[in-house]
């Protein structure tokens, strides 16, 4: 089954699941099966969208909040907006559709700080495991 799928079909499981919500392992799994070679997805493209990510949760007034608490509009924002870019970087043959896929439903499900956390540590496992 590809990530995608396999994303989509553990939310649909697990309707009032976040990101946060997804055990460490299940997360290091979908990370683990998204083998994408070199000229799908370079290291530059991966490191403009991590950057992007990380910006979100470097910022100050993300450190300050707790783990349950939801995100600020203006994080949100800045997370959805990604969504064009991946789109964007598909139509430009920057990044694999599949790769988009699992972003775009990973963003979707981000909602509060630990879902953000997870979502961090998925993106850079993702770098890790990338050939």
């Amino acid at each position: 089954m590809r990530v995608a799928d396999e994303i989509k079909a553990h939310f649909d499981k697990n309707k009032n699941h976040q990101f946060g919500d997804v055990p460490a392992s299940t997360i290091v799994k979908w990370a683990e099966s998204c083998k994408f070679k070199e000229r799908q997805l370079t290291p530059t493209q991966m490191r403009r969208f991590y950057d992007a990510i990380r910006g979100v949760w470097d910022d100050p007034k993300m450190k300050n909040m707790a783990d349950g608490d939801k995100l600020e509009e203006m994080f949100l924002a800045r997370l959805i907006f990604l969504r064009p870019a991946f789109a964007g970087a598909v139509r430009k043959n920057k990044i694999p559709p599949a790769f988009k896929e699992i972003m775009d439903q990973s963003i979707q499900k981000v909602k509060k700080k630990k879902d953000m956390y997870k979502f961090v540590k998925f993106f850079e496992a993702i770098i890790q495991y990338a050939e």
